[in-house]
């Protein structure tokens, strides 16, 4: 069964605008345990759907933005997700609509290399400003 941990405003948010980079799988652990809010044991994950159904009020599960699970799959991966949405089932059941973090999920997997970054066709300069 996967293992789920809940986390609050950890600064992690879909439009990727702030994010953390670590240089090691141990570092990005101690860091997220180091913030972890709540953890959930024996929870089943649709992946078909990207949701999750937990236990827990509306008002509990509103305080949380960030989620990540532990033993998913056979792969040992630890997969990261921005809580997109929280959808009442009943009084004490809520759904998490889940949105990947594919940057967190994947970051040990991939390389920054040296790359070159094309500035396109635009003026260096306010281009109102007319010489003598």
């Amino acid at each position: 069964m996967t293992t789920v941990q809940l986390f609050g405003d950890i600064g992690l948010y879909a439009n990727y605008k702030q994010t953390v980079d670590f240089t090691s799988v141990s570092e990005q652990n101690t860091w997220f345990n180091s913030k972890t809010h709540t953890t959930i044991n024996d929870v089943i994950y649709n992946k078909a759907y990207n949701s999750l159904k937990l236990n827990m009020q509306y008002g509990e599960a509103i305080k949380y933005s960030y989620i990540r699970l532990l033993n998913l799959d056979t792969s040992g991966r630890i997969y990261y997700y921005f809580i997109a949405s929280v959808n009442v089932i009943d009084d004490a059941t809520v759904e998490f609509i889940l949105e990947p973090d594919v940057l967190q999920t994947y970051m040990t997997f991939w390389n920054l290399k040296e790359s070159m970054v094309n500035r396109a066709h635009v003026d260096r300069w306010d281009s109102s400003h007319t010489e003598p």
